[in-house]
């Protein structure tokens, strides 16, 4: 689905959200650190060797007597081996990983102007002395949620099969299928019966392909002091230990068969 000399074309669905990068992070406790960087590092640089548009960037390309200033993937302008896929900062050894702004976790910025590289997703490694904070950073553009967490659960596996002769399944079926799927969605805005204008539910700047870094950190920090903020831990273990009591409870009550920890989360939120 390109209109242009190796770029891939964005959908028209993928046009609605807001241009900004969402962050996925993850914590890892370890005493191996040296060894977790090394597994993480082969195991992203598998990910792009198989799905090498993920190194891509985004921009925004018109297509003669087409469709305008319509967002596309372009491929990296450097060999695969030479984009910075992956970032390490390391933290004093004392240091309280919770102690730190989220936004020193990530690789990239909430948003990035149109006049400035936009990649597809960057990743960066947090090292702490027995834990690591891995954060992913993408173009909500190009992935949802749901979208970003398959691509974390490709990371996974990748990292599991670091050695070649062992297949990475999950990243094949994306690379087999992505293209179709956007094609597929591509196709939705020829049978719309009514056509909806979401701009003013997401105001203006997340359209605007002129708006200015400064402009959006002054946006950005006026809202912001409209909204607090908490910062909640779970315990991975009593996490894991009512999952596993939901999910016992769950046939006898004729609901669906398994339970995930997110749900969990979202249901002791709910009732908070």
């Amino acid at each position: 689905m390109s209109d242009g000399p190796g770029l891939l074309a964005l959908s028209p669905l993928d046009h609605i959200p807001a241009k900004l990068f969402l962050p996925y992070i993850l914590y890892f406790d370890t005493t191996d650190t040296q060894t977790a960087l090394s597994t993480l590092q082969k195991g992203i640089d598998r990910l792009i060797s198989e799905l090498p548009w993920l190194a891509g960037d985004v921009v925004l390309y018109s297509v003669p007597d087409g469709p305008k200033n319509r967002m596309h993937i372009a491929p990296p302008r450097v060999p695969l081996s030479d984009v910075p896929m992956l970032k390490t900062k390391h933290f004093d050894g004392d240091a309280d990983s919770h102690s730190h702004p989220i936004q020193s976790y990530l690789p990239l910025p909430t948003f990035i102007p149109a006049s400035q590289q936009r990649p597809v997703l960057r990743f960066q490694a947090n090292v702490f002395h027995s834990r690591i904070i891995v954060a992913m950073s993408f173009w909500h553009s190009v992935f949802d949620g749901t979208g970003a967490g398959v691509i974390l659960e490709a990371v996974a596996e990748c990292c599991k099969s670091t050695n070649e002769e062992i297949t990475t399944s999950l990243a094949q079926t994306i690379a087999k299928t992505h293209d179709d799927l956007r094609k597929e969605v591509a196709k939705f805005p020829s049978k719309c019966v009514k056509r909806l204008d979401h701009s003013i539910e997401l105001g203006t700047p997340v359209f605007d392909p002129n708006i200015s870094t400064e402009q959006w950190n002054a946006m950005e920090s006026a809202l912001s002091s409209m909204v607090e903020t908490k910062r909640y831990t779970f315990s991975s273990e009593k996490v894991a230990k009512v999952k596993d009591i939901c999910t016992q409870l769950m046939p006898q009550l004729q609901s669906s068969k398994w339970i995930s920890s997110n749900d969990v989360i979202t249901a002791t939120l709910a009732i908070c």
